[in-house]
């Protein structure tokens, strides 16, 4: 989110954002009392980071890459039941590689499209909260909603600007949405779709610069 802001108002910014941060975290668990929070942050919080959930509806981009040159197994609806499902390629190493070398990349991009842009508050924080989706290993379904600003901006500037191919590439890429991750036989199809919308809305830095 800190590269939402100009230049100038940065560090001010996540100056801020740190100390906003801290505070509701420490607010966030003092229900909890002490010994509830060190039992969130090592019994939840550090084993997600390593997380191996064979759901059929997680799928994050490290899912796509784990389970289709990784050899993870994972758990696909079939009659009343579901069967495991595995792919013959089982690279593991090659897959946990591109997954953490992919979110450096989806970091990089969404640096250079908000410098592009002549960082363009709205759409820095609109890529910021996108890739709030796209890096983390546990991602459901919802968790697809931080996507939702930059689609929107998107739009708005592309029925601005008249440029019908991008509306019509983004209305491709969000048919990947359209049946839950449990209905296809490749759940990931919906990381694909999340990745193709966030690569163009990179790429239409464009429409966002300062005229």
């Amino acid at each position: 989110m800190v590269i939402g802001p100009r230049p100038a108002h940065r560090i001010p910014y996540a100056l801020g954002l740190g100390t906003v941060l801290v505070l509701v975290t420490v607010i966030g668990f003092i229900p909890l009392g002490p010994g509830g929070a060190l039992h969130y942050f090592q019994q939840v919080l550090i084993p997600s980071l390593a997380s191996h959930n064979s759901d059929c509806a997680y799928d994050s981009v490290r899912t796509l890459f784990t389970r289709s040159i990784g050899g993870e197994t994972y758990q696909q609806p079939w009659g009343n039941g579901y069967i495991a499902v595995t792919s013959p390629i089982r690279l593991p190493g090659v897959a946990l590689f591109l997954s953490y070398f992919s979110a450096l990349l989806f970091v990089a991009g969404a640096i250079w499209a908000a410098w592009r842009s002549g960082w363009n508050p709205v759409y820095g924080m609109s890529l910021g909260f996108a890739l709030g989706a796209l890096i983390p290993n546990e991602v459901w379904p919802y968790q697809w909603l931080p996507l939702l600003p930059l689609v929107l901006l998107v739009v708005v500037r592309a029925i601005e600007d008249r440029r019908t191919m991008t509306l019509v590439l983004l209305g491709v890429f969000l048919l990947g949405f359209v049946r839950p991750p449990c209905d296809l036989f490749f759940p990931n199809l919906w990381t694909l779709a999340a990745i193709a919308i966030f690569v163009l809305g990179l790429w239409e830095n464009r429409l966002f610069r300062a005229s």
